[in-house]
């Protein structure tokens, strides 16, 4: 993943997050991911991806993986 480019990452992140959840626990933590990247889409300019967003994004990684 490519977090220097936080809007682009937020859409890739979303699209690819929904088609490979599928379980329930998936699911919720990609819906809590989806939430925190909204300041992210829609806008020209935004800053750099959290630290919490990325340890998310991880922890979804790993449920899936387990999956």
């Amino acid at each position: 993943m490519d977090w220097s480019k936080s809007r682009e990452s937020a859409y890739l992140i979303t699209k690819i997050g929904r088609e490979v959840s599928s379980t329930d626990r998936s699911r919720a933590i990609l819906e809590e991911i989806i939430e925190m990247l909204e300041e992210f889409k829609y806008r020209k300019s935004v800053r750099e991806i959290s630290d919490e967003v990325k340890l998310k994004v991880e922890l979804f990684c790993q449920v899936v993986e387990s999956e």
